[in-house]
């Protein structure tokens, strides 16, 4: 809304006076994924990190029309990549630094690619829990809240969390029995986009650009690595 962006500007000038980092998360849209050089100029201009995302495929019509779609996503990570490699070490983007991370070290270096389910709970205002921060507010994912609800382990044996849990090991378990090539380090993605996606998704529809963009991180390490000089 009106004011929202000088607001949150200021809150990060007073964070630096206190040396405490900031770091930004921006978000793409099907209509404003040309302008991603912007965005770079953007954070480069203020000495921040970011990450950067899509606006994902929603089970939710009115949401639809925003969604970046998979193949441009991949191509324009790729983009991206040839564009940060000239900017480093002047900026950091985090979701690239994640994505090379993960084909280099042969294990994902992110929640993304990892199985992640079980391993972190996010706390909405009002004190409800979920399995995921994007999850919050969206009913049909909460755990519990803090006020009832068993602590630790015990909160993913809910009748809720077994639920989501039994979605995502069929995911993993197809995308394994597929024999991708990427599944190492990328474990059928992201399990929120998948969920997202719909009742009859099996893995997260991002896999085809997720699978673009590590098949080129591995061709140019491949290339440094022959490289002569």
């Amino acid at each position: 809304g009106t004011g929202y962006f000088d607001r949150t500007m200021q809150g990060i000038n007073i964070a630096r006076e206190h040396g405490i980092l900031s770091g930004g998360i921006a978000s793409l849209t099907a209509q404003n994924l040309h302008r991603w050089r912007e965005v770079f100029d953007f954070f480069l201009g203020i000495d921040m990190s970011f990450l950067i995302r899509p606006i994902v495929p929603s089970q939710f019509n009115e949401k639809e029309k925003f969604a970046v779609s998979p193949d441009k996503w991949g191509d324009t990570v790729i983009e991206m990549l040839e564009a940060y490699v000239k900017l480093a070490p002047r900026i950091q983007i985090g979701a690239l630094d994640q994505v090379c991370k993960s084909v280099f070290y042969k294990h994902g270096d992110v929640c993304t690619y990892t199985e992640c389910f079980g391993s972190f709970t996010s706390i909405s205002p009002n004190g409800d829990l979920y399995p995921c921060h994007r999850a919050c507010g969206n009913e049909k994912y909460r755990l519990g809240n803090v006020t009832y609800s068993p602590p630790g382990v015990a909160l993913y044996e809910t009748e809720v969390a077994k639920a989501l849990q039994l979605r995502i090991t069929q995911s993993l378990n197809s995308c394994k029995l597929s024999n991708c090539s990427h599944f190492e380090y990328c474990k059928s993605g992201c399990y929120y986009n998948m969920l997202q996606a719909g009742e009859h998704a099996v893995k997260d529809p991002y896999c085809s650009a997720h699978k673009k963009v590590f098949a080129y991180v591995q061709h140019k390490l491949l290339d440094e690595i022959s490289c002569a000089e």
